[in-house]
């Protein structure tokens, strides 16, 4: 159920960081054997999670799909739940990138919760955590809004919004533009915590200078973390934790694509 939820506000951020409102949303539902009551159980509460996560976001789904039984004799794959997501702009001149640029401020939207079950983080370490990222959609729509707002009216020069990896994936990403960032964490949680949660609701803007205090009125939680640099570091309490070359992370971003193409 949260998973789909959250599969559909990534939707809805993606669009938004862009500067483009929600409009539709399609699906394509691919789960085992339904015949199983455990599978049944999954897509069952994916559905019901649709159908609040739409009722929530008021957009309807133009296009549905369902693929079944897709299993093999180790079981089934993954319950997976599709989404696409159209979106439209009033003026597409005025839609943002999500390259950092040379000029402006970096800054959060939306608070960074210990959320790191079923995280891209803890995967990777071969942890498990209960607390997985739920949805508010009543505090994510007008956040929303003001984003795109903001994005019309040039407050904002790149955006991205922060997902699988956390800010630190969100932030290395646009930084392979070749412009770096140097980010501050906060003091309220750890540090791994800050840097890999894929809490819900969030973005990571760079905002034009002149346009900080138009930007920062605008959200019920939105901070500057940062600004651009040569490299790509994340310090905590004045200590630099993390630090990189932005041609060494090119690198390592690029190449996984080039060795299973050769």
């Amino acid at each position: 159920y949260h998973g789909t939820m959250s599969a559909v506000e990534e939707v809805c951020r993606n669009l938004a960081a862009v500067g483009a409102r929600i409009d539709s949303l399609a699906d394509c539902l691919c789960f085992g054997n339904p015949r199983k009551p455990d599978i049944m159980g999954q897509f069952k509460a994916s559905c019901e999670a649709l159908r609040d996560a739409a009722i929530a976001v008021d957009v309807p789904y133009v296009s549905g799909n369902v693929s079944l039984y897709n299993e093999t004799s180790d079981g089934a794959i993954p319950p997976t739940p599709v989404l696409m997501g159209v979106g439209l702009v009033e003026d597409i001149r005025n839609c943002t990138t999500s390259d950092m640029k040379k000029d402006g401020s970096i800054w959060l939207i939306g608070r960074t919760k210990e959320e790191m079950g079923a995280s891209l983080y803890y995967r990777s370490m071969g942890k498990d955590c209960p607390n997985i990222p739920k949805t508010d959609f009543d505090s994510f729509m007008p956040r929303m809004e003001q984003l795109i707002l903001a994005i019309e009216q040039g407050e904002v020069v790149a955006c991205h919004d922060i997902s699988t990896g956390g800010i630190a994936t969100a932030v290395i990403e646009m930084c392979m533009s070749g412009v770096g960032a140097n980010i501050r964490l906060g003091e309220d949680v750890r540090a791994d915590v800050e840097l890999f949660s894929e809490s819900n609701g969030r973005w990571i803007v760079q905002v034009a200078n002149d346009k900080e205090k138009d930007f920062a009125r605008r959200f019920d939680y939105a901070i500057r973390i940062g600004e651009v640099g040569s490299k790509v570091s994340f310090s905590k309490n004045n200590e630099i934790i993390a630090d990189f070359e932005v041609e060494k992370l090119r690198k390592k971003w690029t190449m996984p694509v080039w060795d299973r193409l050769a």
